[in-house]
């Protein structure tokens, strides 16, 4: 897709003539539902827990919260300066002669790009794997990627107490519940370690920390 005329860069620098546009980061569907499920004696809860499940006392409460996304790209600087310093998985492992890249083209090692010269034939020139990387900083084609996904942010199971039933006399009511945050994660780019759920702008990633997964319980009073 080509624009003429006035635009900016990431920097908010005017640039005049004609504008090459590489990444749509608009998706295709995106969604996302949180939804309570209240549990009181034997029941099922939708897709949360799918067997009838018996409460002698109280009633128990499961909630959960997902979002997701089918389409779209994102830029990611991440992936580049992994490469280009060489920390990047695909610096690593064996060329395709079954030999390993980081080795001297010399003896057999390096890196093959696929394409073909001006005249037609195959590329047949190994650079090194430093070389190589190297060459593809800047090169922000290479660094777009697919940012489908689907997350579980939250997933709560609970259960209210009758306190009084239990001779906590001070208290009119007590949950008891165990809580889990980014239990599931799907994505194209998982393996590479980019969330699209949690870029830095909705198109760009910029140096993503891993995310974590939390695993707890919480213990509710009262009064």
């Amino acid at each position: 897709l080509a624009a003429q005329g006035r635009t900016t860069d990431f920097f908010g620098d005017a640039i005049e003539g004609p504008v090459l546009c590489l990444l749509d980061h608009v998706p295709d569907v995106a969604g996302s539902e949180g939804e309570t499920a209240v549990l009181d004696g034997p029941a099922h809860a939708g897709i949360l827990l799918h067997h009838p499940v018996e409460y002698p006392i109280g009633h128990g409460m499961a909630e959960q919260s997902f979002d997701f996304q089918k389409g779209g790209q994102f830029y990611s600087t991440s992936g580049m300066f992994n490469a280009y310093s060489g920390l990047g998985a695909e610096t690593v492992g064996n060329n395709d002669k079954g030999n390993p890249k980081r080795d001297d083209p010399s003896t057999g090692g390096g890196v093959r790009a696929e394409g073909n010269f001006e005249n037609g034939q195959p590329n047949d020139v190994y650079l090194s794997a430093d070389e190589y990387y190297k060459s593809l900083f800047g090169l922000h084609e290479n660094w777009l990627f697919d940012a489908s996904y689907f997350k579980l942010r939250e997933l709560s199971i609970g259960y209210n107490f009758n306190p009084k039933k239990l001779g906590i006399n001070f208290a009119s009511k007590l949950n008891i519940s165990l809580v889990g945050r980014n239990l599931l994660f799907f994505s194209p780019t998982k393996e590479r370690g980019f969330d699209p759920s949690e870029l830095e702008r909705y198109w760009y990633e910029g140096g993503q920390l891993p995310q974590t997964r939390g695993l707890g319980f919480n213990i509710s009073l009262g009064f």
